[in-house]
């Protein structure tokens, strides 16, 4: 019972009193760090080299090559006495080797301590001297540390060769002609190089079955021919010339070209080209009619727009037929004929049939009147494309033609 004293513990039996708790001892210490286990080892510095370049493609013989080295400090302890040496191939040379040695030393005195995880680049300037892999070796060294190693290569490919130009020959012309006919003969001289061609001149040789009728402006004339002087062609450029000859006397191919064009600098031939045309005979002229006969009287007249035309550019072809007569002329038939060159536009009311446009009959036409149409047409090929004009008088009268030789260029 408790009672307005002290309370009091009952006394402990049967058992030994504890001991208080000893007083807190820190555990103990194997390493500096002041913690369990066996203490790290330095690794001391270390260096990781990376040899960078702008691009890894082939250079050619006289390019410059910089290459950049990164030294990294990877280690746990700065740098001391840090040097680098570079050997590099003879087809390689650096203005930084003014002994010519093909090697190269940077002394501790030129690079700076790095202390861990610091870096530094040094800068080397190669010229390519010779083609083939050339490879250049870097070493890195220090006190304390192994020394590091980097190797790297470049394909040097010969020099380019120097600008210059190159030239080919196109031509376009007719195989056939007959006396009395025009030939027209196109030449391209392309420049295929990489240089323009300035200072040359141009010929064009004809033997004499061909007379010369018209020719591309500023031509000058030299025996049995035409020349154009100080002509320029730029890189991947062209010039073209052309020449309209009258067919004047029969020529049957042989080993001997009709035509020769030649291409010349200071009197040196830089390209030529030859060409065969076969001119045969006139044929025959129609008998005149008898007196009271369908007359011949009709005249036809073709001109292009475009005279050269150019392959894949539209143009017109405009017609006129004209009564030459002094009366009226009844039932004028007429039809266009076309070669694979050019492709018409079929107008109203015409009928193609293969290769020709047919059209309606001219009811009438009068003394000195004119009839006048034009047809469109695109060109499709390179060349000399020859369009005809058939006319007739009635469904069995007499018959004349009228022509048009088209002059076409590439594209």
């Amino acid at each position: 019972p408790i009672s307005g004293g002290a309370i009091t513990s009952p006394p402990v039996t049967g058992g030994t009193t504890p001991s208080p708790p000893a007083p807190f001892e820190p555990p103990p210490s194997l390493n500096e760090g002041g913690t369990l286990g066996p203490a790290t080892p330095k690794i001391g510095p270390r260096i990781e080299l990376t040899l960078r370049r702008a691009s890894t493609a082939p250079v050619r013989v006289g390019d410059p090559i910089p290459v950049v080295i990164e030294l990294i400090n990877t280690g746990d302890s700065p740098t001391q006495n840090l040097q680098l040496a570079v050997d590099y191939d003879r087809g390689l040379s650096s203005p930084q080797d003014t002994l010519g040695r093909y090697h190269l030393e940077y002394p501790a005195s030129r690079l700076p301590s790095l202390g861990p995880g610091d870096s530094s680049t040094v800068d080397l300037d190669f010229t390519a001297v010779q083609p083939g892999e050339q490879c250049y070796r870097i070493t890195v060294k220090a006190d304390g540390m192994a020394s590091a190693a980097d190797r790297q290569c470049v394909t040097v490919e010969r020099e380019a060769p120097p600008a210059r130009p190159q030239l080919r020959i196109q031509t376009a012309l007719d195989a056939v002609r007959e006396v009395g006919e025009k030939l027209n003969y196109i030449v391209t001289v392309y420049n295929d190089g990489s240089a323009p061609a300035e200072g040359i001149s141009v010929e064009i040789l004809a033997k004499s079955q061909l007379q010369a009728l018209r020719a591309t402006e500023n031509s000058q004339p030299v025996p049995q021919g035409l020349r154009w002087e100080s002509q320029t062609i730029p890189a991947r450029g062209s010039l073209q010339f052309d020449v309209e000859y009258s067919c004047v006397a029969p020529y049957a191919p042989g080993l001997d070209a009709l035509l020769t064009v030649y291409v010349l600098k200071d009197n040196e031939e830089l390209a030529t080209k030859s060409d065969i045309v076969e001119i045969r005979p006139a044929r025959q002229a129609a008998p005149t009619p008898t007196p009271g006969g369908p007359r011949t009287d009709l005249e036809g007249v073709l001109s292009s727009t475009a005279n050269p035309a150019q392959v894949g550019q539209p143009a017109v072809l405009n017609v006129a037929i004209t009564n030459r007569s002094a009366a009226a002329i009844a039932d004028v038939q007429y039809r266009l004929r076309f070669d694979a060159k050019v492709r018409p536009t079929i107008p109203a009311g015409a009928t193609q049939v293969q290769t020709a446009l047919e059209f309606p009959p001219i009811p009438s036409l009068a003394a000195g009147e004119t009839f006048r149409f034009a047809v469109p047409y695109t060109p499709v090929e390179q060349g000399i494309s020859t369009v005809w004009l058939d006319l007739r008088v009635g469904a069995t009268g007499a018959t004349s033609s009228a022509q048009e030789s088209i002059s076409i260029r590439p594209r």
